[in-house]
């Protein structure tokens, strides 16, 4: 009798949890297949699989990095808030009944399957989580990734929302709390432009309107990606729309080398800092824009030229800028400075 009892409440505990427990682990199933004397016992595969599979205590965060559907499934199954709960503590039992918990879930997985650009994990996740928040940044992040795709479900099935004391709220689309909250605007675009994700900067613009964005910074890192067609299209567009904004600058575009977009800024009569455009340019080492705008008389005065690209080590633009003339500046400094 005494037997008998203490087997039952050492291993309480573990009964409980084959309620919980999803289905049996393959290995499980085939094992048993040799035991036939207990092959037929579920409850027997449950114990034996709850032993043996420490998937379920898996944060749905860490678990969305392995980009398994059946390990998410396998994962939710096991926090079923219609099975009986275990004695034992776990995070399984917080899983989908502790609402604060329920919502740090779904933003901690969303943050990280949407910046991998898993869609089918998105989409899993959509599924099973309902009036929740995605982090404010998630956009930004998905679109400095490229995942144009992401981007598409999160606007198609999200609802949209604005951040109000660090937290994303609803904006838009009432109170309709049956979908996941998404923000939009904010920095989407520039960061999309700044990874050179060109295609990315249209589809937000022309797919997300009436939210506010930082437009300062798109067309300068548009520039330094050397992306003209983009540029021309922001132009014609964005600018349009918002003409205050800066101009495409022939500082941005030597910084990076990029002679196309110098040659069509100087087409288009945009000449303003030629002498820092010149200066950019030895100092990052782009000979061909540098010989391109002196051998049309642009950028004259950049007399500092020659030291910017001497004490970078570009020798073939110090010597070809020393032949050039442009010495005025390193005059003024010692010879151990040039």
């Amino acid at each position: 009798m005494c037997k008998c009892y203490a087997f039952h409440f050492k291993h309480s505990a573990v009964f409980d949890m084959l309620d919980m427990t999803p289905t049996a682990l393959t290995s499980v199933t085939v094992v048993l297949r040799e035991r036939p004397n207990v092959a037929g016992l579920a409850h027997v595969h449950n114990a034996i699989s709850f032993f043996l599979d420490g998937s379920v205590e898996i944060p749905l965060a860490r678990a969305c990095k392995v980009g398994s559907l059946a390990l998410l499934d396998r994962i939710w199954e096991s926090s079923d808030p219609a099975l009986r709960h275990s004695s034992r503590w776990s995070l399984c039992n917080f899983r989908r009944t502790d609402r604060h918990y329920y919502k740090a879930q779904f933003a901690e997985s969303i943050a990280v399957a949407a910046k991998l650009g898993d869609l089918d994990a998105v989409r899993w996740l959509f599924q099973h989580f309902r009036g929740c928040a995605a982090p404010p940044n998630l956009v930004e992040t998905v679109a400095s990734a490229g995942h144009l795709r992401i981007l598409q479900f999160l606007l198609e099935y999200g609802r949209h929302a604005q951040i109000y004391r660090s937290e994303a709220v609803e904006s838009i689309d009432g109170n309709d709390y049956a979908s996941n909250a998404i923000v939009w605007g904010g920095k989407d675009i520039e960061a999309a432009a700044k990874a050179g994700h060109g295609e990315i900067v249209r589809w937000l613009y022309e797919q997300v309107r009436g939210v506010e964005r930082d437009f300062s910074r798109v067309m300068v890192y548009t520039v330094r990606q050397g992306d003209l067609p983009l540029v021309q299209w922001i132009l014609a567009n964005v600018y349009r729309d918002m003409p205050q904004l800066s101009p495409p600058s022939l500082i941005d575009a030597a910084r990076g080398g990029h002679l196309h977009i110098v040659k069509w800024l100087v087409e288009q009569n945009m000449l303003e800092n030629l002498d820092e455009c010149v200066h950019s340019a030895a100092a990052n080492g782009f000979f061909s824009v540098i010989v391109w705008l002196l051998e049309r008389d642009l950028g004259r005065g950049a007399f500092r030229s020659l030291h910017l690209a001497a004490i970078n080590g570009h020798l073939e633009i110090t010597q070809y800028l020393h032949a050039k003339g442009m010495t005025d500046y390193c005059r003024t400094w010692t010879p151990e400075s040039c």
